[in-house]
């Protein structure tokens, strides 16, 4: 029997993503920071008001930024390696303060992003590769030994690697050094996708055999963009009179649902502020919810039960967050029960 959502009925646009998040209004102004990468967890978050902050990262993105740099790269795809549509571009990276223009950037280009585990083996990051059909693969410098042993065995060619955040190398072009390679070819204008075109080739746990690939279309991530605005109207992009506004850390995975769609692609569309974390720790988390004045959380079980029973917690001021949202677990609900 189907049950009826309290919530309004969404409509859905017949757009792409690209269209979605940048060709829209929006109640906020272009240059509006965006995404947000330090070297220091304790520079003051009142400098300048971006949505995702990354320990060791060289590059910020405002949303203008986002969006330049995803065209740009965008372009580079398709007059450097002749990106077609519906090329697959594999991912293999923790979370990164680059990877939403250039997944934007790769949806620019009528191409799909399919990520990986960053934790993956070889063995696992090619079958992917493999499954998914990649033709090119993004990674970072601390995961180029493993990306270039399954890129070697799945046939995808070294110079169809790229690098992002910090750290360049010798064998492998940077995706700064991409851009500027592109920069004076002849231009290439976006490719439109139509509503029901793949957007992401995400991939299942493996918890049951093999990983599945999971076609997220374009109309697929609108929709759940506008359902979850529905039970998140508090966020928003605007600032207060204290030159503050909502702000998110980024720690969920890039590579998962919740993390890319939820977190990611919804800090970007209502322009709030995101701090991106590589992974989870849990002192560097509440030190970033002290320092970012951070509002709202998104969560999973084991980060759940480390904020509800470590000591660590209680050397920080969380008062400013107003909400949560963690997914469900009954081992979350009976472990709670013994919470300080």
């Amino acid at each position: 029997m189907a049950t009826e959502s309290p919530f309004p009925p969404v409509q859905i646009p017949e757009i792409d993503i690209w269209d979605f998040l940048f060709e829209q209004e929006r109640d906020f102004p272009d240059e509006r920071g965006v995404y947000k990468a330090c070297r220091n967890l304790g520079e003051r978050a009142d400098k300048i008001i971006v949505v995702f902050h990354q320990p060791n990262a060289a590059r910020q993105y405002r949303f203008i930024d986002v969006k330049n740099t995803g065209a740009a790269f965008g372009h580079a795809l398709r007059s450097l390696w002749n990106w077609q549509k519906g090329d697959v571009l594999g991912w293999y990276s923790p979370n990164c303060v680059d990877t939403p223009a250039l997944h934007f950037g790769t949806v620019w280009a009528g191409g799909i992003p399919s990520p990986a585990n960053p934790t993956y083996s070889v063995t696992e990051l090619a079958f992917q590769l493999k499954h998914s059909g990649a033709k090119a693969l993004v990674t970072q410098s601390s995961c180029l030994d493993k990306a270039l042993e399954a890129a070697k065995i799945v046939g995808i060619p070294r110079d169809r690697i790229l690098l992002i955040g910090n750290e360049t190398h010798s064998d492998v072009l940077h995706f700064v050094d991409f851009l500027s390679d592109a920069r004076y070819t002849d231009p290439t204008g976006r490719v439109v996708n139509s509503p029901g075109d793949t957007a992401y080739i995400l991939y299942s746990s493996g918890t049951t055999g093999l990983p599945k690939g999971v076609q997220t279309t374009h109309r697929n991530v609108v929709f759940n963009l506008l359902s979850y605005q529905s039970i998140q109207e508090d966020l928003s992009g605007k600032v207060g009179p204290d030159g503050r506004g909502d702000c998110i850390i980024c720690v969920l995975p890039f590579f998962h649902a919740f993390g890319l769609i939820l977190v990611m692609t919804h800090a970007l569309k209502i322009g709030y502020k995101a701090i991106v974390m590589p992974s989870f720790d849990l002192e560097a988390y509440c030190r970033t919810i002290q320092e970012h004045r951070v509002t709202c959380l998104h969560m999973v079980p084991p980060i759940v039960l480390a904020l509800s029973k470590s000591p660590v917690v209680d050397k920080y001021d969380l008062s400013s967050v107003r909400s949560g949202i963690a997914g469900k677990s009954i081992t979350v609900c009976e472990s709670l029960s013994g919470a300080h």
